[in-house]
């Protein structure tokens, strides 16, 4: 190509449209229903852990795994509930 770089003019994004939803739902219904079920799981994560460590300490048993498991998913399931909430509360209604 004799030293031409080939660069491709992909256009503009202010010409892009908004997408909107559509369908035979509640698209704000479903959004806060999603957002409820992300918290309520984030709180039984939460409990659930705290529950079996101090069932499995009562019992006398090694709580490392239960510890490992849920340093792996709190991250997961936290940023997934930060977005969700996020995204609910600023969304336009």
């Amino acid at each position: 190509m004799n030293g031409e770089t080939g660069l491709v003019d992909g256009g503009s994004a202010e010409d892009a449209s908004p997408i909107s939803l559509s369908g035979p739902f509640d698209v704000d219904k479903h959004r806060g229903y999603v957002t409820v079920l992300l918290i309520a799981l984030l709180a039984f994560l939460i409990v659930g852990h705290y529950t079996c460590v101090v069932v499995m300490d009562w019992n006398g048993k090694k709580i490392d795994s239960v510890n490992a498991a849920f340093n792996a998913a709190l991250p997961i399931v936290s940023g997934l509930v930060g977005s969700a909430v996020t995204y609910y509360f600023t969304a336009k209604h």
